[in-house]
């Protein structure tokens, strides 16, 4: 697990499964001394772009003075899934050579 913050990670107030994948927020930090240690933004800020476009001296909801986000017990960094191109075919039942993929 990267160490560095603030960061993109799934987190939640029960344990990260496949049944509960948590919610995605921007962490800023972690300190496992607390019962809730991961200390995100506010669901508004979504990317770490969000982040760098912050004004300054603003509260990140946009109201002034009212702090910097939320607290959650468990994070998890996201899950990168990888596929085939023949299983991404498969799924929207077409042949490979009609598949184009872009970014």
């Amino acid at each position: 697990m990267n160490n560095e913050y603030p960061k993109v990670m799934m987190v939640s107030d029960e344990p990260i499964t496949k049944d509960n994948p948590g919610i995605q927020r921007v962490v800023w930090a972690y300190n496992p001394k607390f019962y809730y240690p991961y200390f995100t933004y506010f669901s508004n800020i979504k990317t770490l772009k969000d982040v760098e476009d912050i004004p300054d001296g603003e509260a990140l909801d946009g109201r002034k003075g009212k702090g910097a986000g939320t607290i959650w017990k468990y994070a998890q960094e996201p899950q990168q899934i990888e596929l085939t191109l023949d299983e991404i075919a498969g799924k929207f039942g077409i042949p490979v050579n009609q598949l184009k993929i872009k970014k």
